[in-house]
């Protein structure tokens, strides 16, 4: 009798102790957002404007026959003979987030290091050439980029669980109030030219007056796991640290070309690259605006008036983060 009286009681308080280690954890991921948040700040601060993307490092330009100048010119997606192994965004923002040390150790002029898309388990294997420059950064990725209810793959602490803005395609009304979409690529961009819509771009410099839709309308960082995961079983997964190939890789967009990529759906493995926002949170994912903010934006919300919204710099919407 006894036994079925503890067995009665905790089958009530199970559910009341997960949903308080969930709220804990999701706390803790707006934690880490914030000091994204306060770290991008800093970073204007200092240089003026935010942190590209991601960049080719020079080697790998030099490599492929392009001379370092080229970072911000019309440059094919994949050059022939080669992969770019561009350092992304999270690699710039190190020193803003106490971690001067790792940040000294990533060589910006080597290729990226990817470990976990070779296989799931030996961290030793590379795809294509050989790519140990970056290879400790990339297997160190500090807490501030991980949220803790997000997976993680057989090679740990290689993923990062946030993804910057990319932006996407932008709403327009004719005269007559017929609307449009207009769908916006990611262009290669020079700095000071037109780019994507959102905050970050391949060597991109945007700065925070270029956010004419206002600071606080608009998302800077979001939640954008992994869900390879959720759908595999090898234990790979994707969002590395400081690696991108393509330059889409670990920015957030609201559309994919014709295709919308909605608040937390699942997507096939062969489009895991993301691009979506994507959490482990009830109901939502957890965003950094640009005002240094946080906000937890519910998987409801109207994809084509508010996220498209929220998710450009200079979109001329009239929408308010929810």
């Amino acid at each position: 009798m006894v036994i079925a009286i503890i067995g009665i009681l905790i089958a009530l308080l199970l559910p009341a102790v997960q949903a308080a280690r969930e709220a804990a954890r999701r706390m803790q991921c707006s934690n880490n957002l914030k000091q994204l948040g306060i770290a991008l700040h800093n970073y204007h601060d200092t240089h003026q404007a935010l942190p590209p993307g991601c960049l080719i490092p020079g080697n790998v330009l030099i490599a492929n026959g392009k001379a370092v100048t080229d970072q911000q010119e019309n440059l094919p997606r994949t050059p022939s003979g080669g992969s770019w192994n561009m350092i992304s965004w999270p690699a710039f923002l190190l020193p803003y987030i106490e971690a001067t040390a790792l940040y000294e150790k990533v060589s910006f002029n080597e290729a990226s290091f990817l470990p976990i898309d070779a296989v799931s388990t030996d961290k030793t294997a590379k795809t294509g050439t050989d790519l140990m420059s970056n290879e400790e950064v990339s297997l160190a990725v500090p807490a501030t980029f991980k949220c803790p209810s997000g997976s993680q793959p057989a090679v740990k602490n290689t993923v990062k669980d946030y993804s910057a803005n990319g932006g996407g395609n932008i709403l327009r009304r004719a005269a007559d109030g017929t609307e449009t979409w207009t769908g916006v690529a990611l262009p290669d961009r020079r700095f000071g030219q037109a780019g994507n819509s959102g905050l970050f771009n391949r060597a991109s410099g945007y700065g925070f007056g270029d956010i004419v839709d206002g600071t606080s309308n608009t998302v800077a960082f979001i939640e954008a796991h992994s869900q390879r995961p959720l759908i595999r079983t090898d234990g790979r997964a994707y969002n590395p640290f400081i690696y991108t190939n393509p330059y889409t890789f670990g920015m957030a967009m609201t559309d994919n070309g014709n295709s919308r990529l909605i608040i937390n759906a699942k997507i096939s493995f062969a489009d895991d690259n993301c691009r979506n926002a994507y959490g482990t949170h009830t109901g939502g994912v957890n965003a950094a605006v640009a005002d240094g903010s946080v906000h937890f934006l519910s998987q409801t919300i109207s994809h084509e008036y508010v996220y498209r919204a929220i998710m450009t710099r200079a979109g001329g919407e009239s929408v308010s983060i929810p």
